[in-house]
């Protein structure tokens, strides 16, 4: 676990290992990096036969291979490059994985080098598309100074990727890092594809390796796994003797600062490739919530959380009181209102305070209590330096605490949530060594395990991060691969606050570190889908029946081991251990699917929706799930309130989760209502804790499962709005009946709103009836949520018209509906359950009128 200048040789993807010694306490002896270069080449001289092309002039070459979790310094090697004849690579569908091919010219120059992926081939004949692979060289970015957390090397370090580059000269005695990202489609057939690796000099093909890439059967979700709160809004930070020059650069429209602006959109795009949201926790200077981008991203499925606006602390006295309420509601409100309008407040939240003393705490509560009096429906969030997370201070109001890495409190955590508050964390210019963090000096490998198994151990809420594109270059970075790129960020830290970089005429490049902070969140997203399939065999009798030996093996691995991460000081810097970790899930999730699925099987499901213990355990609440049914239980229902399209699993966005499906059958099926934002799940004898969702709600289930719990829209109903949208993905060709259960109660006036249990007097719903999924959102929905498909291969056979919907307690007498369709398999299937129109009265607030579709299970038969 500690950092030592001790040698280890191991295995990672088939890769060895090349162990940073700029970390080991020490560092590197630059007087060491010639003899490095003579060991290298002696190494590889044992290979070159096996892979060096006959006739190829390249006897004084090189060519070792690193992870995507190392860090190669070019001109002081730490330690021989590590030789290998072949390379593997595993990674699931709609993943991204990469590792480093390292090129060193021993004695003298080489020109124009690349890296050449052509087309893999499975056994089967399957293929892996060429174009899925990216090779272009590593950028370095020189230091000039030791940073305030200290460093064992200054000079040039790795960090930009030159994704606008795909060959460069190497100098002699440079060791210059190609960085190979292999993408996985999400429809990419599962197996292992086989090629040749190639490196060219001057336009030929010099050396071949073996190159396999094994691709798991499961998929990785669109968006991030765990909810990010984090800035791009890009800036500089000059020092002071530098400033009169600065604000001459400001007026180019090339600064960087300017030049991005010209590429907005495909900033925010290859921000969501990286689990990003287009956003910022601070209300600079001509900031304000970008909804061009936010809807692109909805309507893509890749929207994450976004900032309504920053707020500070409120003042005591009367006026300050109604200034500071003033500038809230002149920033925040308007936000605020389209959001709502666009259906995606779920995905809003409110921050501010950021890192407030104690004795500013009861302004902090002060203005977070006038908050959720005016936006009861968004989360607000600060980074106050309450370590109680509320519950030991005066801060009530606040719906998420984030502290610092080391502050965060697993105990504490557990307490705050369930009062119900969440617990974030966060990292910036601090913590350093031995916590984790992503300064340019620092191992890769710390962001990985940070995002990944280190969330994984301790399950923080979500991650904020302060700024990812401080800029202080005078230009963009147009040539490689050693650059005029200014490393350093805010103030003497060099990446603190910048993990990207700007390339030709403004466009986005990524760094290794931000390549590792996505890797660490496709980690956890491993660990989740594990866990959801653990949970949902657990839940059912029949899954679970014949599969403990599996089940055993599956929560050993949810067990993070000691080995990969100890503590939050403690942790491995071996990428095999994570590498072996991340297999060993990999595979209980394949093995799962292997043994809850039953291929071939005609399909039968009975799907009863349920109310979940909270918004961290989605166990169904006692009497709330049918037993032998197979539970429909979203974690962000808990609080019967407002909320966005959810699948099965609880996730959100257009992609299906990377899950075994109901019940095993790999069907999976998205809920929405037609008016997105506003879907709830209500039980009889529940009541919510208050309008604005994110309490506990009180009570005991009455009634029968099915018929005591129903999803609806909880606010306005109206034609198109009022329907339920449920998207099928999945189904093999052949023909379904469908039948869906309508039962529900209603609040008897505002005063007791909370409670919904009154029998309801709805007029029949209009229909129920199943389409092809579009490839166009249906006109008339707000906010759709659904996805898109291809508009066809789904046939309506029969459609239910005027159907009751009931108010009994025993699941015997719940209405129904009934319909038959058929698919040929190529589209998913999209069932819309109308809920008529606009007249029908709320019995407790007059001018909200809207018949409401109403969905309490349903079950889906294949018939031929």
């Amino acid at each position: 676990m500690k950092r030592t200048c001790e040698y280890h040789a191991v295995w990672g993807l088939a890769l060895i290992l090349i162990l940073p010694a700029p970390y080991c306490f020490g560092g590197p002896d630059p007087n060491e990096h010639i003899r490095h270069v003579k060991v290298s080449q002696a190494n590889f001289d044992g290979i070159r036969a096996g892979v060096q092309i006959d006739g190829a002039r390249a006897n004084n070459v090189v060519v070792g291979f690193a992870t995507s979790m190392d860090k190669i310094l070019p001109r002081v090697l730490a330690e021989p490059l590590q030789v290998k004849s072949r390379v593997e690579l595993m990674l699931a569908r709609n993943e991204k994985e990469s590792f480093q091919v390292i090129v060193l010219p021993c004695s003298e120059d080489i020109k124009r080098v690349r890296v050449r992926i052509r087309d893999l081939h499975s056994k089967d004949g399957l293929r892996f598309a060429a174009d899925n692979i990216d090779a272009v060289p590593v950028g370095y970015v020189r230091t000039e100074a030791v940073p305030p957390y200290g460093s064992s090397h200054v000079g040039w370090w790795p960090d930009p990727i030159l994704d606008f580059m795909d060959a460069v000269d190497i100098a002699a005695a440079d060791a210059q890092s190609f960085w190979v990202r292999v993408r996985a489609p999400k429809e990419q057939p599962q197996g292992v594809y086989e090629g040749r690796l190639e490196i060219m000099l001057e336009g030929r093909a010099a050396f071949s390796f073996d190159f396999s890439v094994r691709v798991f059967g499961f998929v990785l979700p669109d968006t991030s796994p765990l909810p990010l709160a984090v800035t791009f809004w890009p800036h500089d930070h000059p020092r002071k003797e530098t400033q009169e020059a600065r604000n001459r650069w400001r007026k180019s429209e090339d600064y960087p600062i300017n030049a991005w602006k010209k590429h907005k959109l495909k900033w925010a795009d290859f921000l969501a490739d990286y689990y990003l949201t287009y956003d910022s926790l601070y209300s600079y200077g001509g900031w304000t919530p970008d909804f061009e981008v936010i809807e692109r991203l909805h309507t893509k499925g890749r929207l994450g959380r976004f900032n309504l606006g920053y707020f500070g602390p409120c003042g005591g006295t009367p006026e300050r009181i109604k200034d500071w309420k003033a500038d809230i509601l002149s920033r925040i409100q308007p936000a605020y209102e389209k959001a709502k309008r666009l259906g995606i407040l779920d995905h809003a939240y409110i921050y501010g305070c950021d890192e407030v003393k104690t004795e500013l705490f009861d302004q902090v509560q002060r203005a977070a209590k006038i908050l959720k009096a005016l936006f009861p429906d968004v989360m607000v969030m600060t980074t106050s330096y309450d370590n109680s997370y509320g519950l030991a201070s005066v801060i009530k109001s606040v719906d998420a605490f984030c502290p610092l890495t080391p502050r965060f409190d697993s105990d504490k955590a557990a307490q705050a949530r369930a009062s119900g508050r969440q617990v974030w964390w966060y990292i910036c210019c601090g913590p350093s060594h031995p916590h984790a963090n992503m300064f340019i000096e620092y191992p890769a490998i710390e962001g990985r395990l940070l995002m990944g198994a280190m969330t994984a151990k301790y399950r923080p809420d979500g991650f904020l991060y302060y700024q990812i594109s401080i800029w202080n270059s005078r230009k963009p970075i147009d040539a490689g691969p050693f650059t005029d790129w200014d490393p350093r960020s805010w103030t003497t830290y060099h990446g603190d606050g910048s993990w990207t970089c700007v390339g030709p005429d403004g466009t986005p490049l990524p760094t290794i570190r931000l390549e590792n902070f996505r890797d660490g969140l496709e980690d956890y997203a491993y660990y989740r889908i594990l866990e959801n399939a653990v949970a949902e065999a657990q839940a059912s009798p029949g899954l679970r029946a014949g599969r403990d030996e599996w089940l055993v093996k599956a929560k050993e691995l949810l067990v993070v081991p000691g080995e990969l991460v100890a503590s939050r000081t403690q942790f491995t810097d071996d990428p095999a251990v994570v590498y072996r970790y991340r297999k060993g899930l990999a595979e209980a999730i394949e093995a799962a699917e292997t043994l809850v699925a039953a291929p071939g099987s005609p399909i039968g499901l009975k799907v009863d929706l349920a109310l979940p213990q909270s918004e961290k355990d989605s166990t169904p609440v006692s009497g709330t799930l049918k037993p032998g049914w197979t539970p429909f239980v979203a974690a962000r229902w808990a609080d019967m309130y407002m909320h966005d399209a959810v699948w099965e699993d609880g996730s959100g966005g257009a992609a299906p989760p990377r899950t075994s499906g109901l019940a095993g059958s790999a069907v999976h099926v998205l809920i929405d209502c037609g008016g997105s934002g506003n879907g709830g799940f209500h039980v009889h004898g529940l009541c919510r804790d208050n309008l604005g969702g994110g309490g506990r709600p009180t009570g005991k289930p009455q009634g029968d499962p099915i018929a005591n719990g129903w999803f609806h829209n909880v606010d306005w109903g109206g034609e198109n709005r009022g329907d339920i949208l449920l998207r099928i993905n999945g189904l093999p060709a052949g023909e379904y009946e469908m039948i869906c259960y309508h039962n529900h109660w209603e609040p008897k006036k505002q005063s007791t709103r909370n409670c919904l249990d009154q029998p309801s007097q709805m007029p029949p719903l209009t229909g129920v009836r199943a389409m092809p999924l579009p490839t166009e959102p249906l006109p008339g929905y707000r906010g759709w949520s659904m996805g898109l498909g291809t508009g066809r291969g789904v046939t309506s056979l029969r459609e239910a018209r005027n159907i009751d919907v009931t108010s009994v307690t025993a699941d015997a007498g719940v209405g129904t509906s009934r319909i038959l369709f058929r698919t040929d398999g190529g589209n998913d299937v999209l069932v819309v359950i109308d809920g008529g129109d606009d007249k029908y009265p709320d019995p407790a607030r007059k001018g909200r009128e809207g018949h409401k579709a109403v969905l309490n299970a349903f079950e889906i038969k294949q018939t031929k």
